[in-house]
């Protein structure tokens, strides 16, 4: 989230002004008509306003899908397709029908779950919306589609027997249900964990898993065991079932053998360095050579005869018949799109990992940028307190020690706690407080939620040494600097207004420091920050992160 005034849209404005101006400059000094100025300026100003709604849209659809409307419009899809087979009324009118049906019923939840992050946090005024856009306005919804008969003016006619009040039931319920079991998977931490663990499983371990619950649960499909559990009593056929769980298990995972050859051998080393038709000899072959003796083996297993479990169980078939071949043939094709993405997976975590590597290599040396730009500063600042022979220069060098020990140690770290950042920039001010003979007025205000919340370091001192270098320090009549933090745990909002003295000229813009924090900014926040610069009678800069 980024503050108002978007600076993409500034810089649409601003480039857009910059045309314009130079065509009407363009055309008081020369023969040029109205029309053909416009169509110059319009040729040159399109493009940035496409860019700019390009980005827009862009924007809109990262926010769209960020949010769970979209998932509720995709069980609204599978319920018409449900409702319609349900009746046996087929047809695109019939579809489309059910489903603007729907979407109509639940338009204050779909509403809801957009801007939800709005209404704040769960406290009686959520809890009231929500009841509102779940239950309420869509009962309300439902008692007025049910009285105007809206039903049958899309076709519906059929809904008009009670079934409105039907569908408006279960899809409250249904809805309400999603609701809850989305925000239990996205936001509890166990189910958090889980994720976690789950994207961490080899493919190898997430296999032995898919074949371990498929040897529990193949049993109860079969028609041989269903006889067994009416037949026999429990002992036996519990019995039956714990030595047809491994049996199965073995069998089936066995096929992994075929996933394993055709990754790491075919496809890596045969595709590779041979060709495709190297590589589809090679699949041809190792069907042929692994399927009979995997079918030697099987044929060992007394499950094969007892559960129809594999084509092997089947009579008079054979290990070289044709449909023994069908399994291996259908675990060659399915891993090969499954090969193509872990090694598409393989190959993009590497080039994240050589693009952190390379943003981490970035940020330390302009942090290494940051060190002596400060060093600088200060020393001139206690070289022109010695020359004074100030009483203040034993304070200021122990500030200044007490500033450097931040830069060295905790510039650093990746990250810091707020606090010691607030700190920093207070201690920064009172080192600048003594060593100033100008007056000026100071006004601080920060609102920070947790103190403990983390934040880059040395962010923010590039801005505060601007205003004391170029609005403070060079001015001979009183200034001021106003500074404004606000941070929460998902934006930090930094401002701060300084005066400006018309005789020394305007505020640089572009000094080191400030080109240095933009570098920093591009590299760890990108499309995640803004910087808003004003100059004019007073000297204005509003920074946006997104934490």
């Amino acid at each position: 989230m980024v503050g108002p005034g978007g600076l993409k849209q500034n810089m649409t404005n601003g480039i857009s002004f910059v045309f314009i101006g130079q065509f009407s400059i363009h055309h008081r000094n020369s023969a040029i008509d109205h029309s053909d100025c416009d169509r110059e300026a319009d040729r040159f100003i399109f493009p940035y306003n496409f860019l700019y709604m390009n980005t827009r849209i862009k924007a809109a659809l990262r926010y769209f899908f960020e949010k769970n409307g979209w998932l509720y419009l995709c069980y609204f899809l599978f319920y018409s397709y449900f409702l319609m087979q349900v009746k046996n009324e087929l047809g695109w009118s019939v579809y489309l029908g059910i489903f603007c049906l729907l979407n109509v019923l639940m338009a204050p939840a779909v509403i809801f779950t957009f801007v939800e992050d709005r209404v704040g946090e769960r406290n009686w005024i959520y809890w009231l919306t929500w009841t509102c856009s779940f239950v309420l306005i869509p009962l309300v919804i439902m008692w007025v589609v049910q009285y105007f008969s809206w039903a049958k003016w899309m076709g519906l006619a059929w809904m008009e027997d009670g079934w409105v009040i039907i569908v408006a039931r279960d899809l409250v319920i249904s809805s309400v249900l999603i609701y809850w079991l989305l925000k239990l998977t996205q936001e509890n931490p166990v189910f958090l964990k889980f994720r976690k663990r789950l994207r961490r499983l080899s493919f190898f371990k997430l296999a032995m898993i898919i074949f371990a619950l498929l040897a529990l649960a193949l049993p109860f499909f079969t028609n041989d065991f269903q006889n067994m559990l009416n037949d026999r009593p429990v002992g036996q056929w519990f019995f039956s079932y714990l030595i047809f769980i491994p049996q199965i298990f073995i069998i089936y995972a066995s096929y992994y053998l075929y996933y394993y050859i055709h990754h790491y051998f075919l496809f890596n080393k045969v595709l590779q360095r041979k060709g495709v038709i190297a590589y589809l000899l090679g699949c041809i072959g190792l069907i042929l050579l692994l399927t009979p003796i995997l079918n030697s083996v099987f044929d060992q297993f007394p499950v094969i005869k007892q559960l129809t479990i594999h084509p092997l169980g089947a009579t008079g078939i054979q290990n070289f018949d044709d449909i023994t071949y069908i399994f291996p043939l259908i675990a060659m094709i399915f891993s090969f799109p499954i090969i193509v993405l872990i090694e598409w997976n393989k190959k993009s975590t590497a080039m994240q990992t050589l693009e952190q590597e390379k943003t981490k290599a970035e940020l330390s040396l302009l942090k290494q940028q940051i060190n002596p730009h400060f060093f600088f500063n200060t020393l001139n600042n206690l070289y022109a307190l010695s020359l004074e022979k100030s009483d203040l220069t034993p304070e200021t060098i122990l500030k200044l020690s007490k500033l450097m020990r931040f830069v060295i140690y905790k510039g650093a770290e990746e990250y810091v706690r707020v606090e010691d950042e607030v700190n920093y920039l207070k201690d920064y001010i009172d080192l600048q407080k003594l060593r100033l003979n100008t007056p000026f007025e100071l006004k601080m205000d920060i609102k920070v939620e947790n103190d403990a919340q983390p934040i880059p370091p040395l962010m923010l001192i590039n801005l505060v040494e601007n205003a004391f270098k170029h609005g403070i320090q060079p001015s001979e009549k009183p200034g001021y600097i106003h500074l404004l933090l606000e941070v929460n745990p998902k934006q930090l909002k930094f401002r701060l207004q300084n005066s400006v003295d018309p005789e020394k000229g305007d505020v640089p813009a572009g000094g080191m420091g400030l080109q240095n924090l933009r570098k920093r900014l591009q590299i760890r926040y990108p499309k995640r920050h803004e910087l808003e610069i004003s100059e004019g009678q007073t000297f204005e800069v509003t920074l946006y992160l997104d934490l």
